[in-house]
């Protein structure tokens, strides 16, 4: 499965792809090989394009990062957007209210 992951990789780099899936998946596959730094540069890059996922604080193929510094970096980025989104959404949900 990880060499299917790895091949669909090489034919789609993620920047052409640009999908959250993607980095996520990508992570996911380096974590499994023990590719920590290049698992961890696919979640920089999750969390760069403003993705969240609540996966990364459950998901058992990243316990070995938890402790790492950079890692709960990411997890505080995915926290910040979360955070973000939910205001975006709130606004407009005041827009939506105040035009009726």
């Amino acid at each position: 499965i990880i060499d299917s992951m790895d091949r669909y990789f090489q034919l789609y780099p993620v920047e052409y792809t640009q999908l959250a899936d993607h980095y996520f998946d990508k992570a996911v596959m380096h974590v499994l090989r023990g590719e920590d730094e290049l698992s961890l540069d696919s979640l920089d890059a999750f969390v760069a394009a403003g993705h969240v996922s609540p996966w990364l604080e459950i998901y058992p193929a990243f316990d070995s990062l938890r402790e790492l510094p950079r890692y709960q970096a990411v997890v505080a980025a995915n926290d910040q957007n979360a955070a973000r989104h939910r205001a975006d959404i709130e606004a407009l949900q005041s827009v939506e209210r105040s035009q009726h």
